[in-house]
């Protein structure tokens, strides 16, 4: 990578050497979210993003990394009142 001291152009040469999409993963998702018990589209956009994410992370089963595995949480706020970060 050359470096020609132009705003932004140390990002475009990235950009342009980033490997293309994972045609493989993105098949392999795709199957993998027909044999959900769910109907098809029933998840809209997200749906599209995670197939998006399969391909170009290379990883057709979505990851959260290491800690969330090693101890889950959920967090369900329906309303301000709930929320456990906020102070009344």
């Amino acid at each position: 990578m050359s470096v020609s001291g132009l705003p932004f152009d140390d990002f475009r040469t990235l950009l342009r050497d980033l490997p293309g999409p994972d045609a493989r993963a993105l098949v392999a998702a795709r199957e993998r979210d027909a044999q959900l018990t769910k109907p098809p589209g029933a998840l809209g956009r997200l749906e599209e993003i995670a197939f998006w994410l399969a391909a170009w992370t290379g990883r057709p089963l979505p990851s959260t990394g290491r800690w969330w595995r090693s101890s889950p949480a959920i967090t369900a706020s329906p309303g301000r009142e709930s929320h456990p970060f906020r102070r009344p």
